[in-house]
C-alpha cells in the first residue's frame, strides 16, 4: 500500500498487528474474560456497560436486588443523617459576598463611561461628551 507514492512508516497489515502485540497480551485478555464472567457477592459494586457509550458504570448493588430497608439510596438512616449534616456545614461556611481582587479595575470600570450599562469605546466617548455638554 502506497500513501503519496511512498511506504507508510508503520504496518498496517496483520503482520504488523503480530509484532506490535505485548508479550504476555494473551494471558490479559484471558484473564479479563474470566473475571468478567465471575460471579459477584451480594452488595459488591458491578459495573454494566453505559447504553450511550462503551464506558463502564458503577452500580451499587445487583441488577433486581431488593432495596435494603431503611436505606435511602445507597446510604442507611445514620450515614444519611451524618452526610447532610456535613453538607449543612459547609454550607454554612460558604461565602455569598462578591470580594473585588483588583481595586485598579474596579476604579477604571467605575471611571469610564457606559451607555446602556455596556462601556463606549474611548473615540465614542469623547465624542457623547462634547455632543452631552452642548445640550
Amino acid at each position: 500500500l502506497l500513501c503519496g507514492g511512498r511506504e507508510p512508516r508503520f504496518g498496517l497489515g496483520p503482520a504488523a498487528a503480530d509484532q506490535a502485540a505485548a508479550p504476555g497480551a494473551d494471558q490479559a485478555s484471558e484473564l479479563l474474560s474470566s473475571l468478567a464472567s465471575a460471579p459477584l457477592p451480594p452488595g459488591a459494586l458491578r459495573f454494566l456497560p453505559s447504553p450511550r457509550s462503551g464506558d463502564d458504570l458503577p452500580v451499587l448493588s445487583q441488577p433486581g436486588a431488593p432495596p435494603r430497608a431503611g436505606y435511602v439510596g445507597a446510604y442507611s438512616p445514620d450515614e444519611r443523617k451524618k452526610r447532610l449534616e456535613r453538607f449543612h456545614e459547609k454550607r454554612g461556611r460558604r461565602v455569598w459576598t462578591r470580594k473585588v481582587k483588583y481595586d485598579v479595575r474596579k476604579n477604571f470600570a467605575d471611571t469610564r463611561m457606559r451607555v446602556k450599562g455596556r462601556f463606549v469605546k474611548r473615540e465614542d466617548e469623547d465624542l457623547l461628551r462634547d455632543l452631552s455638554s452642548t445640550v
